[in-house]
């Protein structure tokens, strides 16, 4: 019960390698609230604009209480990520409660959570918008959420980060290369490859640092649109430019 509830009002599960998220309830009857630092969320805090925020700080202790509103014998569930519309599970859960206990109230320590991030996870706990989700089936009925949830914090002040931001700087370069290459024959040597590969880079770099500023989740929009647009300018920079020196001088 309290991994159901932690999925769906925090999205801070011991065993879960990625973070944050806000719930909204897509199916089913289930419910709660979570408070962090006096903020209470609940299930309506599911936009980009309005996440549940985990800050990126030590000795936070977050009070929770929820449940469901159906037998909750035998129960099972599972909790993942999205990312470009794939939903990837990373952790389920199973048991019998005999008892059908359906509601709970507790504490969740945050250390908890970012020490097995900062184990599991290279660079650590790497400032992000995060999409989770979850599903609870039990002898009673089911229910389905999913989650927005942002770590806080300056992405560069990560290794990762910092590492984005500089491929990100080199693609660029690389494509604006082309605006500055002098032509002195009409002979040249088109580096269509390199235009493309520097744009699909570029992209990619753009997409991740939205999700790091929390203007986006993992969506297809920033592992694929992204970078497909900045490949298709790349492409045409290369023609144009083109990327290269002249063959003949």
């Amino acid at each position: 019960m309290k991994k159901i509830v932690l999925a769906l009002l925090v999205g801070v599960l011991a065993t879960v390698l990625v973070g944050p998220v806000s719930a909204s309830v897509t199916q089913g009857d289930c419910n709660g609230s979570a408070t962090i630092l006096g903020v209470t969320y609940t299930p309506d805090n599911d936009t980009p604009g309005d996440p549940i925020l985990l800050p990126n700080r030590d000795g936070v202790v977050i009070p929770y209480e929820g449940g469901v509103g159906f037998v909750n014998t035998n129960h099972s569930g599972e909790i993942g990520v999205t990312v470009a519309g794939i939903n990837i599970k990373v952790d389920d859960w199973a048991g019998t409660n005999e008892d059908d206990d359906r509601q709970t109230m507790s504490e969740y320590r945050l250390d908890e959570f970012y020490q097995q991030l900062d184990d599991r996870v290279p660079g650590g706990r790497v400032p992000g918008l995060w999409r989770l989700w979850v599903t609870h089936k039990a002898d009673g009925g089911i229910c389905s959420a999913f989650a927005l949830v942002k770590i806080a914090g300056n992405p560069l002040s990560t290794p990762l980060g910092a590492a984005v931001l500089i491929m990100t700087v080199i693609a660029l370069g690389l494509m604006l290369r082309s605006l500055y290459v002098k032509v002195i024959s009409r002979t040249v040597k088109h580096r269509i490859a390199l235009g493309v590969i520097a744009g699909l880079f570029l992209g990619l770099g753009i997409g991740i640092l939205t999700f790091m500023y929390g203007f986006r989740t993992l969506d297809t929009t920033v592992v694929f649109i992204f970078p497909l647009i900045a490949a298709i300018i790349g492409f045409l920079l290369a023609k144009w430019g083109p990327m290269g020196r002249p063959v003949n001088l």
